[in-house]
This record gives C-alpha cells, sequence and structure tokens, in this order.
C-alpha cells in the first residue's frame, strides 16, 4: 500500500431478476455541480432484524462536502439481496436536496445497493476567458455504493458487477472499526486498476477548517489499505478517464465511483 502523505482541501446494469432498478438521471448540468462530491447513504449500516419490520432509507444527494444535502441525484440504482434475489423499489422521492428510496430487510445477511448515473453526454464548451482550455465533449458515469447487514454479515454481494469503475471491500463493510486498517479494491470493467489515486472522506468536513481527505495509490492487484482514523461515516472514491474511439459525440470517457461505510467503535 502506498499513501500520498498530504491532507489537502477541498446502461444496462444486468438482469432485472437479481436486481432492483430505479431509472434515474442526474439533477443539474453545470460544471460546478458535477465537480461536487455525490453520495450515497444509507439511514443505518447494521442492525438486526425483530419480529418488527425494519425499513432502510437510502439517500442520494451531492454537495462541497460529502453527506451534505445540497442537490438531489436520481441515479439508476439495484438492491442485491443476500440470497440472490430481488424486489424492485417503487417509493422514491425525488427532491430538491436529495432523493430518499426505501426498502425492508426480511433476511439476514448483508444487502448492497448500487447507484449508477449516466453514462451522460457532456457537451464541449468554450470557457469566456481566452487564457483557459477549452472542454472537449465527454460521457460521464459515476457509481455509488454501499451496503448494509442485518443481524450476521455474509459475502454473496461482496462482488464485482463488472461495469465502469468500481471500488470493491475487501475487509468486510460489517468488520470495520476505528483504530484499524481497512482495505478496498478498485476495477474498471472488472480489471484491478494499480497506481489508481483514490481519496478517503470522513463526515464532518464542513465543521472543519481543513479538509483532513487522504489520497492513497492501488497496489499492482487494484488494492488499498486505509487508516480509519475515527468512528463515523466515510466515503472513499476515485476517478479514471479512457479515450473513446467511435463515438461520434464524444473524446473521452470520465468514470467515478464512491462507496460509503461506517467505521464503529472498537
Amino acid at each position: 500500500m502506498n499513501i500520498l502523505t498530504k491532507s489537502f482541501c477541498g446502461l444496462n446494469i444486468g438482469s432485472p431478476l437479481k436486481k432492483i432498478s430505479i431509472v434515474a438521471l442526474l439533477c443539474g448540468t453545470s460544471a460546478t455541480a458535477l465537480a461536487h462530491t455525490q453520495w450515497l447513504k444509507p439511514s443505518t449500516f447494521n442492525t438486526a432484524l425483530d419480529e418488527r419490520a425494519v425499513w432502510v432509507t437510502g439517500q442520494l444527494s451531492m454537495a462541497e462536502n460529502a453527506f451534505v444535502t445540497e442537490r438531489g441525484l436520481i441515479a439508476k440504482s439495484t438492491l442485491i439481496l443476500p440470497d440472490g434475489k430481488s424486489l424492485e423499489m417503487t417509493d422514491v422521492y425525488e427532491g430538491k436536496t436529495s432523493s430518499l428510496f426505501d426498502f425492508e430487510l426480511t433476511e439476514s445477511g448483508t444487502y448492497k445497493i448500487d447507484s449508477v448515473i449516466g453514462p451522460r453526454l457532456r457537451k464541449a464548451r468554450k470557457p469566456k476567458d481566452p487564457t483557459k482550455k477549452s472542454r472537449p465533449a465527454s460521457r460521464t458515469v459515476n457509481r455509488l455504493t454501499t451496503y448494509i447487514t442485518a443481524d450476521a454479515p455474509t459475502d454473496g454481494v461482496i462482488k464485482a458487477e463488472g461495469t465502469w469503475l468500481e471500488i470493491i471491500p475487501v475487509t468486510h463493510p460489517a468488520d470495520l472499526v476505528e483504530g484499524e486498517p481497512a482495505s478496498f479494491k478498485v476495477l474498471y470493467e472488472g480489471k484491478p486498476l494499480a497506481e489508481q489515486t483514490l481519496t478517503l472522506i470522513v463526515s464532518g468536513g464542513e465543521y472543519q477548517n481543513q479538509k483532513t481527505d487522504k489520497e492513497y495509490l492501488s497496489d499492482s492487484e487494484g488494492i488499498v489499505t486505509v487508516e480509519l482514523i475515527k468512528t463515523g461515516v466515510y466515503l472513499i472514491k476515485s476517478s479514471h478517464q479512457i479515450k473513446l474511439k467511435g463515438d461520434p459525440e464524444a473524446k473521452v470517457l470520465r468514470a467515478s465511483a464512491g462507496l460509503t461505510f461506517e467505521a464503529q467503535l472498537n
């Protein structure tokens, strides 16, 4: 594992039989908005089933700081259940500052939410300032992922979807605690990305004079091991750009990915 020792300031998705889809697209098109941090967060990461129904709310938004609601996102979201079955989520609230959807936990194990925004076309833009570079047309796609465990953790959903950019936990999300290392793997189209930069963000950045985000470099197998300095909600994210061939509208594809998880008390 390599760490850059600096802090800095700041679509076809598969078979409907195994996944739950919410049709969507990103709200807003400005360059400023697209530069903001997009995030997905469940109302709980770990819970216990009992005789009463256990419901979880997923929230999608973007802002300058992670986990701050500023502009709502609408994504094509998929819920993967521990046993491989699926239920379609139809209760979606598309608000101005965030989008919300609810689902019920009906069985023990680990669930996965996989939300994809795009692919979409960003048109070329010429800046008004002649000293600045123009922006070529590009396609963008962003994947946001999180995991929820009911009762005991299972491994069935801890795997890559094989499309776009992905960040997969190597350490099970239910086992992440403060003061201990956590490992993740970054892939593009199912293949590991070596020397890929990943950024770790801890919640509460809006209350800090200087952000404590850290950057890490993946090893030859696409794996990074990060430090969880305190309890709370984290976002680990990355972006990857490739040249497009044979696309009459765009020259490059910019893919991003973000995985949200919780570090518990040790």
